[in-house]
């Protein structure tokens, strides 16, 4: 069966597009090809009635023309061996070049006339290379002078790019009689030679060529040939004052780019193409107006015909390289080459591509030959450089053969993002984009995020740059175009059975998506705050990820507004999705702070958004659920937003459907009592509301440790919400602390039972706690704060039985548990033995024990053999409470010294002073406060819980089988009478004044 793809309501098949394209690419080749150009890659000619330069030597005078033999000598004199450059290094070799120079610095150009023949004859260069009519914006700088005497040369070479803007050398020869020095020069097949030396006598001639153009010197037969050199640099020179080739040409590329635009739906319709061109250009000249001769009027063709039908026109240099074996007698080609014998490895990059003024925008691109418009075009091509390994005896000989040119490369406007943005690139620790002052990239930050950091920049630094604003929306096009593809081949594969025979194709065993949560996210943000697209903030929203900031929830609820959108249902199914009330309210006020924002700027009515949110508030009630502190807050916040009927219909529901998470009960309930204080609540509203829950907390109340933990992050554990950070240590939220006291304070006032039941069930909790639960000193961080805070509530009363009882239990286990008894000195110097780990008992470890178990012994000296010494040294390493040192007594004697020392008790009594200090100093911080309501609170353990006894804690423990009728008995004891315990109506609580007496929070 055909495969292929529908293009305008046509079907076409694959093979048929696949030839379609080629044909296309082919005719683009023809068409760039047979650009008509009047200018060529070098030119000579003789020059009529040129002046005298008036040469003067700093270091010899004046030199007169035509050259003598005297003033050849003192040009000599005045000059060193002309050097040339190898690579990164700068040489001398005769063999290579041999010619004497001289550097502007070592001599003049006297006659103010030379300076108006120069332009003259630079104008006539123009011409003749082909670079603009009376080569406007090229200049000549004077490089150097050469003399080449009886037997000078310059082997075959390119020209390095001398000064910033050099694309040509001018070299003009003065009158010397010589024979021989022709120079020849090649490019691109062609070869031309110029022979200076027939108009040497007496005239003046020059010669002009682009810099990558090879050429040589030709040995000097006899004479002497004498040459000011110029470096031609292109400065002014614009795409308006160049000549652009053929209407012909011109008429062809506009059908050819009319066929690819229209093609571009097919499978096999190539994205980009790659067109080389005649020049080699380095990286400082890759830009358009750097151009030569045919390359120019090429290159201006292309940038018109992309401009009108819509495609991208880059300049790039291109690399290939041909890695393999060579024969090992080390014979070169006639271009002196290696010839490799047996290709091992290859490989085609784009080292650099640039926009036409210059700006780099990629580098290291992987691309095929196969994107050329000619179908192999390093065919029968000599390489441009080359390595060889040389032979090394133990492995063959090998070469890598480099060719590089410098193509135009040309692709559609819609595709050039997707070219250039491979989604797993990175760049890793600079930006390769040059963006003016712009801070560099995080590490490995991604290349997509980097490129379109660049355009947002550009944009809003800049809000009419078009072509800024073309690539990013190509940009967010992009985003959302790939990642649906990729989700629907991988839903496509997830849904085969099991037991299917065949599996799915490698790239989608372990398909990753091309873009991360955060690029999507960052591509939603763009399309709205920059771009202010509607139709590109669809296509984004369209590809949600599973985890977002919420950012992008406000984005969402300014987009719902600004563009009329209908994202409700989507919002409610992601909403549905988080479980805690918490964080559902919290992305319900980020999207209400979107809509209200957007509302503000806009004033458009949100009365339909405004309605969805208390729908979704009512649901969150009902289906969230409710567990922290963070949850009790939302709930007295939900509270304070409704009416008082919807808050004892909606809110106080929810709280007792829960009821049993203790620290949502106590948040919620704190919360209600600080929205009085405020005037956001009634006060009787929030005591009938506290009246109603806290029978129900106080009889569920249990508290957990690990529900006391403060979340380092809001949504730190909901799936669907991305935090910014990783969870970092945990600790106790001390909120947790204050509301239990502002919730028992609030009993306390009111005599409500629940105060007792609430701290038998706080005494339960401290029975069943470990002192250290995870990395959490528990009584540390929640049990002894919160006895201070409870100290200070009840300061001046009668303290309640079950406090008192709450009291002595948990600072008794906390001194019992935590400070424990002081450790014990050892009595004597008995130590543990040491197990021999020889299989038969040695005589040393004898000796050693005997000494580890006598009491009376601190020290002793053992003389044993150096094999012995260091078998005890080893038994000894280690252990606790042992030192020991050796001294060589002989050649095979040593001397084993062995101290008993006190290192684990001191370590141990240290950590333990330690301890008793921290406690000494809680105990003692409520001792300064009031020692009478300490002593009523502690009752008859004042004593042993003051001086941190713990044998005596110990012994009572044991003795009192029923720590509750104990805290009872010593109930009698207390300094002031008790307070009222039992239940009144509301009324009687306002009448009496019995409100809170401790601050609200």
């Amino acid at each position: 069966m055909a495969t292929g793809t529908y293009a305008n309501g046509n079907f076409v098949s694959d093979t048929a597009a696949s030839a379609a394209m080629d044909d296309l690419v082919g005719a683009i080749h023809h068409c760039l090809s047979d650009v008509q150009t009047d200018g060529s890659f070098a030119v000579f000619s003789p020059l009529d009635n040129a002046p005298n330069p008036g040469i003067y030597l700093q270091n010899g005078g004046v030199v007169g023309l035509p050259l003598s033999e005297r003033d050849a000598h003192a040009i000599v004199a005045a000059s060193h061996e002309a050097p040339f450059g190898k690579g990164e290094q700068t040489i001398i070799d005769k063999s290579v070049r041999k010619t004497w120079e001289l550097s502007p610095d070592d001599f003049e150009l006297r006659n103010p006339a030379w300076m108006s023949f120069i332009r003259s004859t630079v104008t006539a260069v123009g011409v003749g290379l082909g670079i603009g009519a009376c080569g406007r914006g090229v200049s000549a700088q004077l490089y150097k002078m050469l003399l080449y005497d009886e037997g000078a040369l310059f082997k075959p070479h390119q020209d390095s790019e001398k000064v910033p803007g050099m694309f040509g050398t001018l070299v003009i020869v003065l009158p010397s009689k010589h024979e021989g020095g022709e120079v020849r020069v090649t490019h691109a097949g062609e070869t031309k030679l110029f022979e200076s030396s027939i108009h040497s006598e007496f005239g003046t001639s020059y010669a002009a060529w682009f810099s990558d153009v090879t050429h040589e010197v030709k040995p000097v037969l006899s004479g002497h040939r004498l040459v000011l050199t110029y470096n031609l640099v292109h400065t002014t020179l614009g795409p308006q004052q160049l000549s652009a080739g053929g209407e012909g040409s011109l008429l062809q590329l506009r059908a050819t780019f009319s066929k690819w635009k229209d093609g571009l739906q097919q499978a096999h319709w190539r994205r980009a193409v790659a067109y080389q061109l005649e020049h080699q250009y380095t990286e400082a000249s890759l830009r358009f107006d750097s151009l030569k001769g045919k390359d120019m009027q090429t290159g201006s063709l292309l940038k018109q015909v992309c401009e009108e039908y819509g495609f991208s026109f880059y300049l790039a240099n291109f690399e290939k390289t041909v890695e393999g074996g060579c024969d090992e007698d080390e014979e070169t080609d006639e271009d002196g080459m290696h010839p490799i014998t047996e290709e091992c490895d290859t490989s085609a990059t784009l080292k650099k591509v640039v926009e036409l003024d210059g700006t780099e925008i990629a580098s290291d691109l992987e691309f095929g030959e196969k994107n050329f418009t000619t179908e192999f075009p390093f065919e029968d091509i000599t390489p441009d450089d080359e390595e060889y390994s040389g032979y090394t005896g133990n492995e063959g000989v090998s070469a890598t053969h480099f060719y590089r040119r410098t193509v135009a490369l040309i692709m559609p406007k819609d595709y050039r993002v997707e070219f250039f943005l491979d989604p797993a690139r990175t760049v890793p620790n600079r930006s390769i984009y040059g963006f003016y002052g712009q801070p560099e990239p995080e590490p490995e930050k991604s290349l997509l995020l980097v490129w379109h950091d660049r355009f947002v920049y550009e944009l809003v630094t800049n809000p009419s740059d078009d072509s800024a604003r073309e690539y990013l929306e190509a940009v967010c096009r992009m985003v959302p175009r790939q990642l649906k593809s990729w989700r629907l081949k991988t839903s496509h594969w997830h849904q085969i059975p099991a037991d299917y025979d065949y599996g799915p194709p490698k790239d989608y065993q372990s398909s990753k998506a091309p873009f991360s949560e955060r690029i999507v996210e960052q591509i939603l943000c763009t399309t709205l705050e920059i771009l202010d697209s509607k139709e590109l903030f669809s296509e984004a929203f369209s590809i949600w990820p599973e985890k977002v900031t919420p950012q992008m929830f406000e984005q969402s609820g300014i987009a719902w507004v600004r563009y009329d959108l209908s994202l409700g249902d989507k919002l409610s199914m992601r909403l549905a999705k988080i479980e805690s009330l918490n964080d559902r309210f919290e992305i319900i006020k980020t999207i209400e702070l979107g809509i209200t924002s957007e509302s503000k700027r806009s004033s458009k009515d949100i009365t339909t958004q405004e309605e969805w949110i208390k729908s979704q508030i009512v649901i969150a009630l009902v289906d969230s659920k409710m567990k922290t502190a963070r949850d009790g807050n939302t709930l007295s916040m939900i509270a304070q937003r409704l009416p008082p009927q919807d808050t004892f219909q909606s809110t106080l529901p929810a709280v007792k459907r829960q009821i049993t998470y203790t620290p949502m009960a106590l948040a919620f309930l704190c919360g209600l009592f600080a929205a009085c204080s405020t005037g956001v609540m009634a006060m009787d509203i929030a005591h009938k509301v506290f009246r109603d829950v806290i029978s129900d907390l106080a009889k569920y109340f249990n508290l957990k440790v690990e529900d006391l933990l403060k979340a380092t992050k809001p949504g730190l554990d909901n799936p669907y919400i991305r935090s910014a950070s990783l969870k970092g240590n945990e600790e106790i939220d001390r909120q947790n602390i204050l509301n239990i006291t502002q919730v028992m304070s609030i009993c306390l006032d009111l005599g409500l039972d629940e105060f007792d039941e609430i701290c038998t069930k706080l005494t339960a909790n401290v029975k069943a706690s470990h002192i250290k639960w995870s990395h959490i000193d528990v009584f540390e961080s929640f049990y002894i704060p919160l006895l201070k805070e409870l100290y200070s509530i009840v300061q001046g009363k009668a303290a309640p039985p079950p406090l008192q009882t709450l009291f002595q239990e948990t600072l008794s286990k906390y001194i019992v548990e935590f400070v424990r008894a002081e450790p014990p000195s050892a009595k004597n110097f008995t130590r543990p033995r040491i197990p021999c780990t020889y299989k038969n008992r040695c005589r040393g470890c004898d000796d050693l024990n005997r000494f580890l178990i006598n009491p009376n012994q601190k020290e002793s000296r053992f003389i044993v053999s150096r094999q012995l010494a260091g078998h005890l040294g080893r038994q000894l390493q280690g252990k606790p409470d042992l030192s020991h040192s050796t001294r060589r007594e002989s050649n095979t004697q040593e001397s084993l010294t062995i101290t008993k020392t006190n290192t684990t008790y001191v370590s141990e009594h240290n950590k333990w002073a330690e301890r008793f200090a921290v406690a000494k100093a809680h105990i003692r911080s409520m001792l300064v406060t009031d020692e009478i309501t300490l002593r009523g609170l502690l009752g008859h353990k004042f004593d042993m819980i003051q001086s941190l006894s713990v044998p005596a804690l110990v012994a009572d423990m044991s003795s009192r089988h029923d720590p509750l009728a104990a805290s009872r008995n010593a109930s009698n004891s207390r300094v002031l009478p008790p307070i009222t315990k039992r239940k009144i109506s509301a009324s009687a609580a306002a009448s009496s004044g019995m409100i809170p007496t401790r601050k609200l929070l």
